[in-house]
């Protein structure tokens, strides 16, 4: 558990060991006094491992240097103790005390000896609250606690990271309540929110265009934490869609020395090694770094692709004065996935005047659909900086900078359906060429306390500007190349192809916007949250084929979007909470007759609930009922196959449940149910996909729990990820669907503490292997089955 001590204790002879916990208690419990005698009851078991066990149930800190309880062990407990009382039963014989050095704060020292300890800040509750529930800026640039903020908020934090043994983005968001993952393929994906998607990502906070085409799924080996706040995000991102912003927190260099290094192997082949490396580089720690390094080879659970994987991250901190710091980092990650698979086609089957119904292929999840020489190679690069000053006052500045180049080249042959299923026959199609993203990022704010009419309220002052560059090249067999393959039985060696320009896109989108957010107190318990955005979005794009080329600007100048809360705290544990919030996202990609590019889509949200925080805020509950709605979506115009109109409509309405954190010490729970009723406008709206990734129950659950006593070194975990069916509707063929049936999945894990600096983890996924597909999208491609049941042995040292 983090410590925090003054440098100047960097040369005690053995490092401080702090044991905070919260007690398996009710919320009303939590304000019992320090010396009250409770009933306690509690095994024998090796000294340091009790008195942690203590100190959480009496939710109480105490400090200790390791060296002074190593080797000793502690009798057992059972009757009434006061927090006193219990220290000396546990100290019994031992020639320790616990000396109580603060309400709730004790130091353990050797009888008779003067504490040296005092100096040293530690909280208990709040470090727990930091490592289970930290403050987050994923909804606010002043970092709040989710009790703060008027809209549902979820964090993945390091603590479920490793529980779970998560290694990217698609790992984590596929474990966070409400959110579905659309695979793409087997390594890009697009993340969904109340069935509308995620398009607003912040990098530490600023805003980053997003584009699944080139990006494959991040690493997380570089992110102290990711954020995601559900609905509308206009307010810190500008133009963006309805369905939320996930902020990517990067880690950060730390004063104190360290080290966290990792080894891991399973299924099909997967072998992973990670270092992680902090610490303070001069005498004062003023000046301190962090090292991250990945390297991964792997196969997949369908034949032939195998991939490897690396990943270099460092960064610089340096404080000019205790209050202004400069932050340099930067990264590389690279993919290289030989013989890539895109996805499966459906069967179809043909009734009554030619009238089709769609099913989903139920083949070998081990098939591979594509050529030996297929390949992708994903190269992401970014370089960020950002300096902070922070004022006596309370008042808070930061600018702050990211740049970032993301590259994909690709050659695949893919599946192109759908199947008869008289036959099992599906074609192949081929394509070659490179996508690129250029991206600068930059945002600066100023936020802080005032004083008005004798209370004190918050101001967040502040700007960003984005400018990205995108440009993609297809170019296709020469000549034709389709050949036709048995979907049960499928060849993949086929010769290299040579291939010629079809069609490209160069496209350049500025965004810049000014806001403002103000947290108003109107009284003790209730406070106004009050903010807006102007925005100014431009497009200059380019689309190329072989016909010439054709060019399209678009501008919108100066909008407004809203985002108003209001929260009133029942008590220290209870807030209800109501928020509204607006969005705008251009529709590139859909032209008027004109040429002129569609109206941007309009998004508003509604949402209601209440808040829990409980045991210092390491666990913490949230209910919430929401109602999100669009107008402007594309439509295909009634005479044309290529013309668009705005007139299409979606209302998504439902409630969600959230709890998470630690229940009791070595007891943790992640569970978040959402509930979703989606109604589109199937005879008018041109993308019905929503559907597919907006199952009406989704379920995410997860628990581990450190047995107690003897068996404190084991640590067991589960979960179960359940989501009712989904479908995708085609007007096109008379309303025919493709559907997928409800599933659920279970994750298990054992862990063992070897000591306080190695433990060993196997995880397994998909326990009971159910086969599904986690994505339908078409008949003829862009269908992605689930992963079956796999293994992970992980080895991590930590100092």
């Amino acid at each position: 558990m983090p410590i925090s001590a003054k440098p100047s204790y960097r040369h005690m002879p053995a490092r401080l060991a702090l044991c905070a916990a919260l007690g398996a208690v009710l919320p009303a419990a939590a304000h019992a006094q320090a010396d009250d005698r409770v009933a306690h009851r509690q095994s024998a078991a090796p000294l340091e491992a009790a008195l942690n066990q203590y100190a959480s149930a009496k939710r109480v800190t105490l400090s200790f240097d390791p060296a002074l309880v190593a080797g000793r062990q502690a009798p057992a407990l059972d009757g009434d103790y006061s927090v006193r009382e219990g220290f000396n039963a546990l100290l019994a014989g031992s020639g320790l005390v616990a000396e109580q050095t603060g309400a709730r704060h004790y130091v353990l020292r050797a009888a008779g000896s003067v504490s040296t300890l005092a100096p040293v800040t530690v909280t208990g509750e709040s470090a727990l609250a930091e490592r289970y529930n930290p403050p987050t800026t994923v909804g606010s640039k002043s970092p709040l606690t989710q009790r703060q903020i008027p809209q549902s908020v979820s964090v993945v934090t390091q603590e479920r990271m490793a529980q779970q043994a998560m290694q990217t983005l698609d790992d984590a968001m596929q474990n966070t309540p409400g959110i579905t993952v659309e695979r793409r393929d087997n390594s890009r994906s697009i993340f969904h929110s109340r069935g509308f998607d995620i398009t607003s990502y912040q990098i530490d906070g600023i805003p980053t265009q997003y584009d699944w085409r080139m990006l494959s799924s991040s690493d997380l080996a570089v992110y102290d934490r990711v954020e995601v706040l559900k609905g509308p995000a206009g307010l810190y991102n500008g133009a963006s869609g309805l369905g939320g912003a996930i902020n990517l927190v990067h880690k950060r260099p730390q004063r104190e020395f360290g080290f966290e290094g990792s080894v891991s192997a399973g299924s099909w082949d997967n072998y992973r090694s990670q270092v992680d490396l902090t610490g303070g580089l001069n005498e004062d720690g003023s000046l301190r770094g962090r090292l991250v390094g990945v390297y991964q080879d792997r196969r997949f659970f369908y034949d032939k692709t195998n991939e490897q994987h690396s990943v270099l991250y460092g960064a610089l901190a340096y404080d000019f004065t205790p209050r202004t710091t400069l932050t340099i980092g930067g990264g590389r990650q690279e993919r290289d996935i030989h013989a890539s698979m895109w996805s499966i086609p459906a069967y179809v089957t043909y009734g009554p005047g030619g009238q089709p119904t769609f099913s989903l292929a139920d083949i070998k999840r081990s098939t591979f659909l594509g050529a030996d020489w297929n390949r992708d190679q994903f190269t992401s690069t970014e370089a960020y900086a950002d300096l902070e000053h922070r004022l006596d006052n309370g008042w808070t500045a930061k600018l702050a900078g990211r740049y970032a180049e993301n590259e994909l080249d690709r050659e695949q042959a893919y599946a192109w359906g759908p199947a008869d299923t008289s036959n099992d026959l599906i074609r192949l199609m081929s394509a070659k060429g490179p996508t690129r993203q250029r991206q600068s990022s930059y945002d600066a704010y100023a936020d802080g306390p005032v004083q008005l009419f004798g209370r004190e309220h918050h101001v967040t002052l502040g700007a960003n500007f984005t400018d990205s560059r995108f440009h993609n090249q297809w170019n296709y067999p020469t000549p034709n190349w389709a050949p036709i393959i048995d979907i049960t039985r499928p060849r993949s060696d086929f010769d290299r192809l040579n291939y010629a320009f079809n069609n490209g896109n160069d496209a350049r989108t500025r965004q810049w916007g000014i806001y403002s957010n103000l947290r108003i107190s109107l009284a003790d318990p209730l406070t106004l949250v009050a903010g807006g955005r102007l925005s100014w979005w431009d497009l200059d794009s380019t689309q190329r084929n072989l016909a010439g080329e054709k060019s399209q600007q678009a501008s919108y100048n100066g909008k407004f979007t809203p985002n108003i809360g209001l929260l009133y705290d029942l008590n220290d544990t209870y807030t209800l909470y109501a928020s509204y919030s607006e969005v705008f996202a251009p529709q590139n990609g859909f032209s008027t007759a004109s040429g002129d590019m569609l109206e941007p889509l309009k998004g508003k949200q509604v949402e209601a609930g209440v808040k829990g925080e409980f045991f210092g805020g390491a666990l913490n509950a949230s209910l919430a009922a929401f109602e999100v709605r669009d107008e402007n979506r594309a439509t295909l115009s009634p005479d044309s196959t290529t013309v668009y109109v705005a007139n299409g409509k979606t209302r998504n309405r439902g409630f969600e449940l959230q709890v998470n954190g630690q229940v009791s010490p070595g007891w943790n729970v992640y569970a978040g149910y959402t509930w979703l009723q989606t109604r589109v406008d199937q005879s008018a709206t041109y993308d019905s996909n929503v559907t597919a990734v907006a199952p009406r129950h989704l379920l995410r659950l997860w628990t581990d729990y450190r047995l107690p006593g003897q068996w404190n070194r084991y640590t067991v975990g589960g979960g179960v990820n359940v989501q009712s069916s989904t479908y995708v509707a085609f007007p096109q063929y008379n309303g025919a669907r493709l559907e997928q049936g409800g599933y659920a999945t279970v994750d298990l894990k054992l862990g063992y503490e070897f000591n306080r600096h190695l433990d060993m983890a196997l995880n397994v996924t998909n326990l009971f292997d159910r086969k599904f597909y986690q994505t339908i999208s078409s008949p003829r491609s862009q269908n992605v089955f689930g992963e079956p049941r796999a293994f992970m042995l992980t080895l991590r040292a930590k100092y």
